[in-house]
């Protein structure tokens, strides 16, 4: 069973552009970096290949997705951001089941996030039967979020960005934290 969540994984072609911003859009009178640029995106890529290398995965086994950029100018999480700031680029990372155990792997991503400095949550999920865990780790504009299956699949989005740490989050109908 594969772990859904909303990343650039299932985004897929075309994500690099974001809400008002066509692909080959230049920066603004104040600055906001275009999409084509994909800012921040070498962070991102190395952050997600310094995890999953702190977790001991080979990043052959993983499905990595492309660049994604969300310009959100009416987003209400990023209301308090100028309007220029309300941006933030993304990729996700899929690691199939059967690889390594919930809990090892729970244990190394939060590991890593401590030792990275991040402000850590842990969530499980809202249903009673349910395995599924997540975490978020925020630092800065820098943000980690990963849900892990019963099984050891995982979908571990980074995103970076002025809007980043009020953007994401875990819906508080499925997950609850945890601890």
């Amino acid at each position: 069973m594969w772990v859904a969540s909303v990343t650039a994984v299932t985004l897929g072609a075309g994500a690099a552009s974001g809400c008002g911003d066509p692909p080959d859009a230049g920066t603004d009178s104040d600055g906001r970096p275009p999409a084509s640029e994909h800012p921040r995106d070498e962070e991102i890529l190395d952050t997600l290949d310094a995890l999953w290398a702190a977790v001991g995965i080979d990043t052959s086994v993983l499905t990595m997705g492309e660049y994604g950029y969300e310009f959100a100018p009416d987003s209400t999480s990023c209301a308090e951001l100028n309007y220029d700031d309300r941006w933030l680029g993304f990729r996700g990372s899929l690691l199939p089941g059967n690889v390594i155990a919930q809990q090892g792997l729970e244990s190394a991503i939060t590991g890593f996030l401590e030792a990275e400095r991040f402000t850590v949550e842990r969530y499980r999920s809202t249903h009673p039967e349910s395995a599924v865990r997540a975490v978020r780790g925020v630092r800065g504009e820098l943000v980690v979020e990963g849900i892990l299956s019963g099984n050891g699949a995982a979908d571990v989005s980074v995103q970076s960005g002025p809007c980043a740490p009020a953007f994401g989050g875990f819906d508080p109908e499925l997950y609850q934290l945890d601890g």
